[in-house]
């Protein structure tokens, strides 16, 4: 792959999945945040490794309640987002711990 630019060309669409609920909704990838569209990461082209901005094409959001189950987001307490490139590649993970009011 070249890579003389510092950014990847992204999809149009970023696919945002509910895990629990496994509803998937369509963003247009200019219409996200955008600190959510590229994560920055290392990548193989022309034979070197190359520090690039990889457009994000999939976020999952899994939410879980005290126990570690699989719940409803008004029931959790703890979040992950998982960021994917076009490829299914990990690109980036956040974990998110709330406390129950």
């Amino acid at each position: 792959m070249p890579c003389d630019l510092p950014v990847l060309k992204p999809n149009e669409i970023i696919l945002v999945i509910d895990v629990f609920s496994k509803s998937v909704k369509k963003e247009l990838f200019n219409q996200m945040p955008e600190g959510v569209r590229y994560i920055e990461g290392d990548v193989e082209c022309e034979g070197k490794i190359k520090n690039l901005l990889i457009p994000v094409a999939e976020i999952r959001v899994s939410t879980f309640d005290e126990s570690g189950r699989l719940v409803p987001k008004d029931k959790a307490t703890n979040m992950l987002i998982e960021y994917f490139d076009k490829n299914g590649k990990v690109l980036h993970v956040t974990r998110m711990k709330g406390r129950k009011e």
